[in-house]
């Protein structure tokens, strides 16, 4: 159990925290992605929803989508008033997401996938600049923008323009084909239990 009682072990839980998700997040770019787009036994899903869709662009609609989860989080955050309070989301946020990465690494693991023949790629520009300008199309399951923008709604139940983000990124990516429909549920489901393993903390 951790105490946010404590202003400086309260910032110090924070900035620990923020580190390990750098170094998580830097490990899935240089070496989890490269790997798992180079494997052989990658497998195309049959997804009926999918299969009735038109394709239609949204890869720049999705990044700026992206962006604003990011904004949305920061500007949340920023606004709260209680030091206490702030520093337990900023820890959750940050333990959360770092736990995401490692779980979506095992479901690569356990369960690769190659992206829809006729999706239109996702090219996020975030992504694509700490990577190093690399693109990477196979990194399915479960969707990281999905899981992410359903985090900050967790995090922020009562911000209605972090509640319909989720909404709006989960459509965008159907409809481009860039995700699986199963990819999103699994986000949702693998979300809800980083969160349960973050709580544990506090």
């Amino acid at each position: 159990m951790y105490c946010f009682g404590d202003s400086c072990a309260s910032f110090t839980g924070n900035m620990m925290s923020f580190m390990y998700l750098i170094i998580i997040v830097h490990l899935f770019l240089k070496y989890v992605l490269p790997w798992n787009e180079n494997r052989k036994s990658l497998v195309v899903l049959q997804d009926p929803i999918l299969n009735n869709l038109p394709v239609i662009k949204m890869g720049s609609i999705i990044s700026l989508l992206s962006m604003l989860n990011v904004l949305a989080f920061v500007i949340s955050w920023w606004c709260i008033q209680n030091q206490e309070e702030k520093y337990r989301i900023g820890f959750s946020h940050h333990l959360t997401l770092a736990n995401l990465y490692l779980l979506k690494t095992l479901c690569m693991f356990l369960c690769p996938l190659r992206i829809c023949p006729k999706a239109n790629p996702l090219q996020d520009d975030f992504i694509h600049f700490l990577s190093g300008n690399k693109s990477f199309q196979n990194d399915l399951f479960f969707s990281g923008h999905f899981a992410y923008a359903y985090l900050v709604s967790c995090l922020f139940p009562s911000n209605i323009v972090c509640c319909i983000l989720p909404f709006f990124v989960g459509t965008c990516l159907i409809l481009s084909k860039t995700h699986y429909t199963v990819d999103l549920l699994m986000a949702v489901f693998m979300t809800q239990t980083s969160l349960r393993i973050t709580s544990r903390f506090f």
